[in-house]
């Protein structure tokens, strides 16, 4: 486990756990979503979708301004609040889109949504005693609906279906370890294993653009950005088929162990 909570009772940015860290839903609650963009997240567009969870849950904190999402550090979160924004949780987890099966592909997406729906996975995880994301999990049908087109209202009418088990195929991606040559052979990030989640939700780029965008360069103490963020000189590689608003994988380092340790989880 990778929680820390601090003196607040804040959790760190970027854990990626177990369903206890999934905040439960009260329908009651109007949730705003943010827009995902390009074909790494599973787009839920008002319909019926198809998906089945695989492997850890990716837990945050998120604030919606300038028209995009930032992955907010819990140490910064308090400032952030000051500064007149409010800090939500986020969660995103790999999957399957029935719809790339239906098309015989098999690749992971990103799932990344709140509460209004992470809290339903949670809530079966909970009730059936059993992980939605492993190999004993289920198809999850997820209806998605817009009352009279205002996205701020939106609904999702989540139901689990029938036990799916991986096929041989899903079970070989899950498996399966990024390559050297897989940018080469145009392997898309979907299909080179399971996501490293804490790779794409990087912190430290997280905290960079918090404080530029903002914060206004400036942390307690009038820090400037250069001294509160790491340095670092991994190569990193932007993917065409990757939000804008994400931060950048780095392909230099697979953290093949961390990836281990949640497959552990799901077999």
């Amino acid at each position: 486990m990778m929680i820390m909570i601090r003196d607040k009772g804040e959790k760190t940015m970027g854990n990626t756990s177990s369903w206890d860290n999934v905040k439960s839903f009260d329908p009651d609650n109007k949730k705003k979503n943010g827009k995902r963009e390009g074909d790494l997240f599973m787009k839920l567009e008002e319909g019926n979708h198809q998906i089945r969870l695989v492997g850890p849950v990716h837990t945050m904190l998120a604030v919606w301004a300038n028209n995009k999402r930032y992955v907010i550090p819990a140490d910064l979160k308090s400032r952030v609040e000051q500064a007149g924004y409010k800090v939500r949780d986020l969660y995103a987890i790999n999957i399957f889109d029935r719809a790339d099966s239906a098309n015989s592909k098999v690749r992971f997406k990103i799932l990344e949504k709140g509460s209004g729906l992470f809290g339903y996975f949670k809530n079966y995880h909970e009730q059936v005693k059993i992980d939605p994301a492993g190999n004993q999990g289920t198809d999850w049908s997820i209806k998605v609906v817009v009352p009279n087109g205002n996205k701020r209202a939106t609904k999702y009418i989540t139901m689990p279906m029938m036990q799916t088990k991986f096929n041989a195929a899903e079970t070989a991606l899950i498996k399966r370890k990024p390559q050297e040559n897989d940018i080469e052979n145009n392997i898309s990030l979907g299909e080179r294993g399971l996501i490293n989640l804490k790779k794409i939700y990087d912190e430290e780029k997280a905290r960079k653009l918090v404080i530029e965008e903002l914060l206004g360069n400036q942390v307690q103490g009038g820090e400037k950005v250069s001294d509160f963020v790491n340095k670092g000189s991994s190569e990193d590689i932007s993917f065409d088929d990757d939000s804008d608003n994400v931060q950048s994988f780095d392909t230099s380092n697979t953290d093949d162990e961390n990836i281990d340790d949640a497959l552990k989880d799901v077999f």
